[in-house]
């Protein structure tokens, strides 16, 4: 399972490796409904504003709309090649973009699916892309690496930057909107300036830089994992080290923080989700699945209970305040047997 959950009103929206999309009770993990799309689903969902509406796309090609209470389809839109990336929805709500592997970048109504405009890139688009605070801007990595920023009126490519390999990262703002933060499978993370795309710093791992980052609560410190297994956290202002933790084999997630910015949840291949301090990256916790975590992990409001799913097929719950032991967990288990 690689897709990455979210959680609104109760309810747990995931999507899975046998082609459905799920709705399951945050309390229980019971099923409230699956919607069959027809092939796996990688990219996590999206929900409109009003939480009404969720927004998915699929291996087979085609980005959804499905009713968040029943999972009855609204729209679909068909790019004839596989979206692996989570969609980015207009800050007033009005307008949908994803990416496909057919390196287009793509905008429709959302609450239709007719197309607005497609952007043609340099290679496939695999990662999620972040609007600026002022919505005009669309930034977004590629394949063929570079990352893109596009204006949203009509796609126009205005500015490019061009990393040493492909960029599968999915990128993040600084608390100002001025500079964006994202990893390239060159080994690094970089810092632009959002309005030029021209670096200000970039940060060395020791493998490709895949996964998305975080930022702390104040906005000084970023969070990431890199291919070379670790977990790592510089600060913001010039890209200098701060901690580095090392997990059992490579880390592609995107972490999450605690409400008090005092916890770091983060997935490893080596199937464990770790609980660090956010401060020193000093283990707190860690809880071990049956196979590689590479879905981001989410938090209900309280940050009470953390949300995840594994390759070994299963969503998992567990009660961060009680260390996450398997005693404090649910395991909500069963999606492809309960499928139907």
């Amino acid at each position: 399972m690689r897709s990455d959950p979210v959680l609104l009103n109760g309810q747990l929206y995931i999507g899975n490796d046998d082609g459905g999309v799920y709705s399951l009770n945050e309390t229980t993990g019971a099923r409230l409904w699956r919607f069959e799309t027809g092939g796996p689903v990688y990219a996590g969902p999206t929900l409109s504003a009003a939480g009404d509406v969720l927004f998915i796309g699929t291996v087979n090609g085609s980005e959804f709309a499905l009713r968040a209470t029943d999972g009855h389809e609204l729209w679909r839109y068909s790019t004839g090649s596989p979206i692996g990336s989570t969609a980015t929805l207009a800050q007033d709500g009005r307008f949908l973009y994803f990416g496909a592997y057919d390196a287009s970048l793509y905008a429709v109504v959302a609450s239709t699916g007719a197309l607005v405009w497609r952007t043609q890139l340099g290679g496939a688009v695999g990662s999620e892309s972040r609007l600026t605070p002022d919505g005009t801007l669309l930034i977004v990595g590629s394949h063929d690496g570079s990352v893109y920023a596009l204006n949203t009126a009509d796609g126009t490519v205005e500015w490019t930057y061009r990393t040493g390999a492909q960029v599968q990262s999915d990128q993040i703002l600084s608390v100002d909107g001025a500079t964006v933060f994202i990893g390239s499978d060159d080994h690094h993370v970089y810092a632009l300036d959002v309005a030029s795309g021209k670096p200000a710093w970039n940060f060395s791992c020791g493998a490709e830089a895949q996964s998305g980052l975080t930022l702390s609560v104040d906005g000084s410190a970023l969070y990431f994992g890199s291919f070379d297994s670790n977990i790592y956290s510089v600060w913001t202002h010039n890209g200098s080290l701060i901690w580095r933790f090392p997990t059992g084999d490579k880390v592609g997630s995107r972490p999450a923080l605690s409400p008090d910015g005092a916890v770091l949840y983060m997935g490893s291949f080596d199937g464990s989700l770790y609980a660090l301090t956010s401060h020193s990256g000093q283990e707190i916790w860690r809880y071990p699945t049956g196979s590689a975590v590479h879905s981001d992990p989410v938090l209900s409001e309280d940050g009470g209970i953390l949300f995840f799913g594994s390759f070994d097929h299963d969503v998992y719950a567990l009660l961060t305040h009680l260390n996450g032991s398997r005693s404090a967990s649910r395991r909500l288990s069963g999606l492809d047997d309960a499928a139907g």
